[in-house]
């Protein structure tokens, strides 16, 4: 993993997993998140002293007296997708900030919001289901891993494996004639 300097934010982009840009923390600023992204902040949680949602932004007021203001965080493009929010010290798991919902009619209202936190082995849950540049443990928008599609593809196929082989062992079943099989064969058996 590479080295994470304390305060650092990395802007990645959700739809395909590249960087679109950095920042350094310690002061205050303004960033325009021009598409869902994972906003990642190198550092833990206990950096922010409140977070405060204004309209579709979002506005860290970090316990070194900066603050950050994250234009169009809360913002759900034509998909539905917005940006997400994640701690990553490089030493602990990633921690992702889940925000509650809000109303449509607060949308214009500034808040102060108190996010619940989960634990991540890394950021790559929160990219899409399309994305072409992560791994193999990428969520996909169902929810399962690609691996656990994969596996779900190989239990949809049917029964199981048996058959193959050759050689006179029919253990003592007659597979009957190829015009009439016997019940629960199939007609590839015996090509």
């Amino acid at each position: 993993m590479a080295e994470l300097t304390q305060g650092r934010v990395d802007i990645i982009s959700r739809e395909n997993g590249t960087l679109i840009s950095q920042s350094t923390g310690g002061s205050s600023q303004t960033i325009n998140l021009t598409e869902p992204s994972v906003v990642r902040i190198s550092g833990t949680r206990a950096m922010v002293a409140q977070y405060e949602r204004q309209g579709n932004d979002l506005v860290l007021h970090m316990r070194d007296g900066s603050t950050v203001r994250y234009q169009k965080f809360f913002f759900d493009d034509a998909e539905g997708e917005h940006s997400e929010l994640v701690f990553d010290d490089g030493v602990n798991p990633p921690e992702h900030a889940l925000f509650p919902q809000t109303a449509e009619g607060a949308e214009l209202a500034s808040n102060a919001v108190t996010p619940t936190y989960e634990s991540l082995d890394s950021v790559e849950p929160l990219l899409l289901a399309d994305n072409t540049n992560s791994s193999m443990g990428v969520i996909t928008a169902g929810g399962l891993g690609v691996l656990g599609l994969a596996g779900l593809a190989i239990g949809a196929g049917g029964g199981g494996g048996g058959g193959g082989g050759g050689g006179d062992n029919n253990n003592g079943v007659d597979p009957g004639t190829p015009g009439n099989p016997p019940d629960g064969w199939r007609a590839d058996h015996y090509s």
